[in-house]
Protein backbone atom coordinates (compact mmCIF):
# COMPACT_ATOMS: atom_id res chain seq x y z
CA UNK A 1 0.00 0.00 0.00
CA UNK A 2 1.02 3.46 -0.62
CA UNK A 3 1.34 5.99 2.27
CA UNK A 4 0.61 9.06 0.36
CA UNK A 5 0.03 12.04 2.67
CA UNK A 6 -2.04 14.85 1.49
CA UNK A 7 -0.01 18.13 0.88
CA UNK A 8 3.18 16.27 1.29
CA UNK A 9 3.13 13.45 -1.77
CA UNK A 10 0.04 14.84 -3.22
CA UNK A 11 -2.28 18.06 -3.49
CA UNK A 12 -5.67 17.69 -4.13
CA UNK A 13 -7.30 20.67 -6.04
CA UNK A 14 -10.50 21.70 -6.07
CA UNK A 15 -13.66 21.74 -3.54
CA UNK A 16 -15.21 18.98 -2.12
CA UNK A 17 -18.23 19.67 -3.98
CA UNK A 18 -20.22 17.93 -6.41
CA UNK A 19 -19.01 19.40 -9.78
CA UNK A 20 -15.92 21.35 -7.99
CA UNK A 21 -13.42 18.48 -7.20
CA UNK A 22 -11.52 19.04 -10.28
CA UNK A 23 -9.40 22.51 -10.77
CA UNK A 24 -12.65 24.30 -12.26
CA UNK A 25 -13.78 23.97 -8.40
CA UNK A 26 -11.56 27.28 -8.46
CA UNK A 27 -12.84 29.57 -10.68
CA UNK A 28 -14.83 32.32 -9.47
CA UNK A 29 -18.52 31.76 -8.95
CA UNK A 30 -18.84 34.74 -12.18
CA UNK A 31 -17.67 33.31 -14.64
CA UNK A 32 -18.78 29.71 -14.17
CA UNK A 33 -22.34 31.19 -14.38
CA UNK A 34 -21.64 33.44 -17.37
CA UNK A 35 -20.47 30.11 -19.08
CA UNK A 36 -23.20 27.88 -17.98
CA UNK A 37 -25.90 30.14 -18.06
CA UNK A 38 -24.68 30.66 -22.09
CA UNK A 39 -24.44 27.57 -23.32
CA UNK A 40 -27.35 25.52 -21.71
CA UNK A 41 -26.98 22.74 -24.40
CA UNK A 42 -23.35 21.92 -23.17
CA UNK A 43 -24.26 21.72 -19.65
CA UNK A 44 -26.86 19.17 -20.07
CA UNK A 45 -25.14 17.18 -22.64
CA UNK A 46 -22.48 16.28 -19.63
CA UNK A 47 -25.51 14.41 -17.85
CA UNK A 48 -25.95 12.24 -21.67
CA UNK A 49 -25.68 8.41 -21.46
CA UNK A 50 -23.91 8.41 -24.34
CA UNK A 51 -20.10 8.83 -23.33
CA UNK A 52 -18.43 10.47 -26.12
CA UNK A 53 -21.54 13.51 -25.71
CA UNK A 54 -20.35 14.04 -22.28
CA UNK A 55 -16.73 14.09 -22.80
CA UNK A 56 -17.16 16.57 -25.78
CA UNK A 57 -19.23 18.62 -23.99
CA UNK A 58 -17.00 18.40 -20.97
CA UNK A 59 -14.24 19.37 -23.19
CA UNK A 60 -16.28 22.21 -25.13
CA UNK A 61 -16.85 23.78 -21.33
CA UNK A 62 -13.51 23.47 -20.09
CA UNK A 63 -12.23 25.49 -23.20
CA UNK A 64 -14.87 27.58 -22.29
CA UNK A 65 -14.39 28.43 -18.69
CA UNK A 66 -10.69 29.03 -19.58
CA UNK A 67 -11.87 31.92 -21.98
CA UNK A 68 -13.91 33.28 -19.68
CA UNK A 69 -11.70 33.19 -16.88
CA UNK A 70 -8.89 34.40 -19.29
CA UNK A 71 -10.90 37.52 -20.26
CA UNK A 72 -12.53 38.47 -17.13
CA UNK A 73 -10.15 38.25 -14.19
CA UNK A 74 -7.04 40.45 -13.75
CA UNK A 75 -3.91 39.09 -11.87
CA UNK A 76 -3.96 40.47 -8.16
CA UNK A 77 -7.73 40.10 -8.01
CA UNK A 78 -9.87 38.52 -5.30
CA UNK A 79 -11.00 36.10 -7.68
CA UNK A 80 -7.53 34.53 -7.97
CA UNK A 81 -6.92 33.67 -4.33
CA UNK A 82 -7.95 30.01 -4.83
CA UNK A 83 -5.27 29.55 -7.31
CA UNK A 84 -2.56 32.11 -5.41
CA UNK A 85 -3.40 29.21 -2.11
CA UNK A 86 -2.65 26.43 -4.12
CA UNK A 87 0.53 27.52 -5.80
CA UNK A 88 1.70 28.81 -2.34
CA UNK A 89 0.74 25.46 -1.14
CA UNK A 90 2.57 23.87 -4.00
CA UNK A 91 5.47 25.56 -3.57
CA UNK A 92 5.97 24.87 0.51
CA UNK A 93 5.65 20.79 -1.04
CA UNK A 94 8.45 21.06 -3.57
CA UNK A 95 10.47 23.22 -0.91
CA UNK A 96 10.57 20.80 1.47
Amino acid sequence: MLSLEDRKDYLAIGQDAAGKRDIEGLLPPDVVKSVYSSNLDLVQAQGSAISEEKRSAKSKLKRLLLDEFLRSVTPGSDALKSFYEVASTAQRCLTH
